[in-house]
């Protein structure tokens, strides 16, 4: 079972707006609590790494060989980022 709250923050706060992702691989999900602003595209970037993958769309490569892409994917994303001032509490986890 995953659940999340639906408010989104940043410029303002929008209820009622999706934080459960399900890609076309059936077997997982992406979730996220923390900063909009940041967690975006950090979703985007993730849903894209599994999707141009065919056999990691297509369930061909094990779940575990996917976390580790997945990581791998985020952590060449965070290289690029030159974060403002403060931190993010913004959490991911691959499980």
């Amino acid at each position: 079972v995953v659940a999340t709250d639906s408010r989104l923050s940043g410029f303002g706060h929008w209820d009622a707006c999706p934080k459960i992702f399900i890609p076309s691989r059936s077997d997982c999900m992406l979730a996220f609590a923390g900063e909009t602003e940041f967690a975006y595209p950090v979703v985007l970037q993730v849903i894209a790494a599994l999707e141009m993958h065919p056999k990691i769309r297509d369930r061909a490569t094990h779940i575990q060989d996917v976390a580790g892409h997945l990581e791998r994917a985020m952590g060449h994303m965070f290289e690029k980022l030159d974060p403002p001032k403060g931190s993010f509490t913004t959490k991911f986890s691959v499980l």
